[in-house]
């Protein structure tokens, strides 16, 4: 019948395929090319992905809106031979070959791009975990803003979150610090220097909501996240210790 792959790219998991919804179906493998000629479609897919929906039916739900024009890529959970699975995302192009429709698919292995974001959410996890849980306040600053704080800030500085989110460090400090130095002149050379690569590590005089003040331990660390060099301020009450 029409069940067969009609031909394949040598060298590249790319190749077309017939269209009609009596047989054939997109389906890859790591295998050398003539391998996919004559081989029944099935082959190449497990019998259900892993949202549990049949293969079968999602692959012609697949084809049959590429034959309409939507092209979007797709993932797709493939076999190989070895039975050993793995992931890959699919494009389906509709092209006319001998007055009749087909599809030509480009099927690309993405497993380590998967792996990669699946230890980049383990590790957003982990981070989210030791900042929401720490029991120093913590607080991410971007353009000389802050843009997210743990619960122990809001705790610390008597205050709302909306108090804090959008606001400059230096709106909880006095206008001097005990040195006598200008805190928003102190505060803009130590973030600099921290941005620039410098961790930065000090006692600072900050206020508190209703206006009281308290001594604190502050370290400043600048680190790249989405593109953007944040800077992340670790700020531990020290006020018994200073008054022991």
């Amino acid at each position: 019948g029409n069940q067969r792959l009609v031909s394949c790219v040598h060298g590249q998991v790319t190749f077309r395929y017939r269209a009609r919804r009596d047989g054939d179906r997109q389906k890859t493998a790591v295998l050398p090319a003539e391998e996919f000629l004559g081989r029944h479609p099935a082959d190449f897919s497990p019998p259900t992905q892993p949202g549990g929906g049949d293969s079968m039916e999602l692959a012609w739900q697949h084809m049959d809106a590429a034959l309409r024009g939507h092209t979007t890529p797709f993932e797709w959970r493939q076999p190989r031979l070895n039975c050993e699975e793995f992931k890959a995302e699919v494009l389906q192009t509709p092209v006319i070959l001998e007055g009749e429709p087909m599809l030509f698919a480009t099927v690309r292995d993405i497993t380590e791009r998967k792996q990669a974001e699946t230890r980049l959410k383990e590790s957003e996890e982990r981070f989210r975990a030791l900042f929401e849980f720490s029991n120093d306040a913590i607080f991410i600053m971007h353009e000389g803003r802050c843009i997210d704080c743990n619960d122990k800030t809001l705790e610390l500085f008597g205050c709302a979150r909306a108090d804090i989110i959008g606001a400059p460090p230096i709106r909880y400090s006095p206008a001097r610090q005990p040195d006598g130095a200008d805190s928003s002149s102190k505060a803009s050379s130590l973030i600099q220097a921290a941005l620039a690569g410098q961790p930065q590590h000090f006692e600072w005089r900050h206020t508190r909501r209703d206006g009281t003040e308290f001594d604190a331990d502050v370290s400043l660390n600048a680190f790249g996240f989405g593109g953007n060099t944040l800077l992340q301020a670790v700020v531990r009450d020290i006020t018994e210790r200073k008054q022991a």
